[in-house]
């Protein structure tokens, strides 16, 4: 039996070679690569700069430090992300608010979002499953932090692509092999700043910065940060996956609708919101299962489905569910209604580019054919 994972990268053989002739390279960090890689993120997202990072999580560490996030400064984001999104940012100030999302797309609403006496308001709105919506500055005191990692060739409904930072100061982008495209690990943070740029640069180089000097060897530690460069190898596989990146994406919207025509009848699964399908780069496949309705929990249907050879996961476990945020922050759970309907229900079918028909309606017979004996029994 092959095991169907929820997840897995897309490679090729045009992907082994490039990375394979990157070692031919004099450089195999820090180099031409690298830049190539950051012109073509750039020009993809319609985006004035892109700096490319080790991984997502450094990436949204070094917006926040781009922007010069301070103790003053209030954080606020969506309790179903991954922690990355704000792991950096809270190393800088204890001052965390989260949002409740919308069950129609998994994404955090800040409608009801208030300006804070002191410092600054800087927003991380997530893009779940890869769904971009446009969020806008609620008022001056604010920046606004994009988390894209999930929606790398994603659009938003008007049509300009996530990376363009048409409202936000800077959004962020993943390349884990569970991502639109991979890089092993890697992520890029897209803006139109100059100074950002600057910075995001000056973050990922331990705060170095050489200068013109007489002395050949002369450079200056302007601040304390930490070393998140990419190397050319990661660069050159970016580089190879970004040149089929919409055939990916057009793969993945095929299985999508595959999977909401095949079970589209069962009244106890629901999809997020179809009109975002079109614009989607289709990162993850959550749905949501009535388990009270089939007579089963979560986990004994992951574990059936295991045994069928079937890979399922759930994103994500609320933030405020975790030990660290219980432990050092005061958040009322009452106010997630929203949040605790979707973790009750949640859970990601498998989703990847060279997952086939075959495999869909394998996992989707399969799926079907679990509940309904188990309601039949019950």
């Amino acid at each position: 039996m092959n095991f169907i994972p929820y997840t897995q990268q897309t490679l090729n053989l045009d992907d082994v070679q490039a990375v394979l002739k990157s070692f031919g390279s004099s450089l195999i960090t820090r180099g031409p690569l690298v830049e190539e890689f950051e012109k073509k993120c750039s020009k993809f997202c319609k985006a004035k700069y892109a700096v490319a990072f080790n991984s997502g999580t450094n990436a949204l560490t070094a917006a926040g430090y781009a922007a010069q996030l301070n103790e003053d400064d209030t954080v606020v984001s969506s309790p179903i992300t991954f922690v990355g999104t704000v792991a950096g940012a809270l190393q800088k100030t204890r001052n965390f608010k989260l949002a409740d999302i919308d069950l129609k797309t998994g994404s955090p609403n800040f409608k009801t979002l208030s300006k804070p006496k002191n410092g600054r308001v800087f927003l991380f709105p997530v893009h779940f499953s890869g769904i971009a919506k446009t969020i806008k500055k609620p008022f001056k005191e604010c920046v606004i932090i994009e988390d894209g990692c999930q929606a790398f060739g994603s659009k938003y409904l008007d049509g300009a692509p996530v990376g363009s930072c048409p409202n936000s100061d800077m959004t962020v982008f993943s390349f884990h092999p569970a991502k639109t495209i991979c890089m092993g690990e890697g992520g890029v943070v897209t803006t139109n700043s100059k100074a950002y740029y600057e910075r995001l640069k000056l973050f990922r180089n331990n705060g170095i910065v050489k200068e013109e000097h007489e002395n050949p060897w002369m450079y200056q530690v302007k601040d304390l940060t930490t070393n998140c460069n990419v190397t050319d190898f990661q660069a050159a596989l970016g580089l190879s996956q970004l040149e089929r990146i919409d055939h990916l994406i057009s793969e993945r919207k095929k299985r999508v609708l595959q999977y909401r025509e095949r079970l589209k009848n069962l009244n106890y699964i629901s999809f997020l919101e179809a009109k975002y399908d079109d614009y989607s780069a289709h990162n993850l496949l959550p749905v949501l299962i009535d388990f009270e309705k089939i007579g089963i929990s979560r986990k004994e249907l992951m574990n059936k489905l295991k045994e069928s050879g079937i890979g399922t996961q759930v994103h994500f476990i609320p933030l405020y569910h975790h030990e660290y945020f219980q432990k050092h922050f005061q958040i009322n759970i009452t106010t997630f209604s929203n949040t605790e309907i979707y973790y009750s229900k949640a859970l990601s079918l498998p989703l990847f580019s060279h997952l086939t028909e075959d495999k869909v309606d394998e996992i989707c017979n399969t799926l079907i054919k679990l509940t309904e004996n188990i309601q039949l029994f019950n």
